[in-house]
């Protein structure tokens, strides 16, 4: 009806979009991810964020934001935090499965404090 072979025409599409990779084999994995927990370690009280960053080994994770009681506000190494802070933490997958939570404390939900805007570059 059309004079196109829809299937072909498919098939040529997906691979120009998926940059050549079978997209069968696309993966939820995330090397990056961003999360946020809640500041239950005391120690971190009146201590700045970069020197809670500091603390992971091997692994650059950022402090983008916080939430602190009502408000989000954008943080830098500077910033100093307080017990129950909310912080929205990015950074490699495996450094904050296997680190954040004895560093900075619980895990929690909070898709307003983590939700921000990414951008990927070409790294020449």
């Amino acid at each position: 009806l059309m004079r196109v072979d829809i299937v072909k025409e498919c098939q040529e599409y997906e691979a120009k979009m998926s940059g050549g990779a079978d997209s069968m084999e696309l993966s939820g994995y995330r090397k990056f991810i961003a999360r946020a927990y809640k500041l239950d370690r005391e120690e971190f009280a009146g201590k700045t964020v970069g020197e809670l960053e500091s603390r992971f080994v091997e692994a650059r994770v950022f402090v983008e934001r916080i939430r602190r009681g009502d408000q989000i506000i954008d943080s830098d190494a500077k910033t100093v935090l307080q017990q129950g802070d909310v912080l929205g933490v990015t950074g490699r997958h495996d450094a904050l499965v296997t680190q954040a939570a004895g560093i900075i404390g619980t895990e929690v939900e909070d898709r307003d404090l983590i939700n921000m805007p990414a951008e990927v570059v070409e790294v020449v």
